[in-house]
């Protein structure tokens, strides 16, 4: 082989290092623009849901309270209809109609406020926790352990996504490093192109730099 036959082959070679070199390149920035939207549309979810479990941790204890005040209504309003019962009915066997009558009306009253206050209470209304029979106590317990257990799923929740953030942020920043090494390649190789002397060994250390690249973007693509 000639020495400019030798010079051709290099140059020819250091092109087509140049070209695959590009090549890569293109796919990796491709590889980090998805990583960096994919990282973007995580950390909004991940933020979503930490305002939307903010949100129900305040809202259960809102409700929790509220919850316990209807149902605390209900058994005192029912528990006062019974007594006033009583009352109308002792009333009524010492002859006193009017007394009795008035205090009937009381019982109505108090059975009303109790039917109010079912009406407004999610333990009472949700046949999940309403009472089997009039008079028995609801589910208020299994209430909260079931808004507990939709929080307890929101935060799971918000740990997935933060855990896929931290992934496709971390995968984002090797593909920048990975760039900044093909970056190097291209320098390398513009050096080859002028360098006959060192083109062997710029050319050798470009391929040996291209060759990193690809099983580095490989590998962090499939983990």
């Amino acid at each position: 082989m000639t020495a400019d036959e030798a010079r051709d082959r290099g140059r020819r070679i250091v092109v087509i290092l140049t070209l695959l070199t590009t090549i890569v390149a293109a796919i990796v920035a491709g590889l980090e623009v998805e990583a960096s939207t994919q990282g973007d549309r995580a950390n909004r979810e991940s933020e979503r849901l930490v305002l939307t479990v903010a949100a129900l941790q305040v809202s259960d204890t809102v409700v929790e309270n509220y919850q316990n005040r209807l149902v605390t209504d209900v058994l005192t309003n029912q528990q006062e209809g019974l007594a006033l019962d009583y009352a109308a009915l002792q009333l009524g066997g010492k002859g006193d109609d009017a007394g009795a009558t008035q205090v009937g009306y009381l019982a109505e009253a108090a059975r009303a406020r109790a039917k109010q206050a079912m009406a407004l209470s999610d333990v009472y209304s949700d046949p999940a926790y309403a009472p089997a029979k009039e008079g028995d106590f609801p589910d208020l317990q299994g209430y909260l352990v079931a808004r507990s257990n939709a929080e307890a799923a929101l935060v799971a929740q918000e740990n997935a996504a933060s855990d896929s953030y931290n992934l496709w942020n971390s995968r984002s920043d090797t593909y920048v490093a990975i760039l900044s090494v093909l970056a190097i390649t291209f320098f390398l190789l513009g050096l080859a192109q002028v360098a006959r002397r060192m083109r062997p060994f710029l050319a050798s250390t470009a391929a040996a730099l291209l060759l990193l690249t690809v099983a580095w973007s490989a590998f962090t693509a499939l983990t």
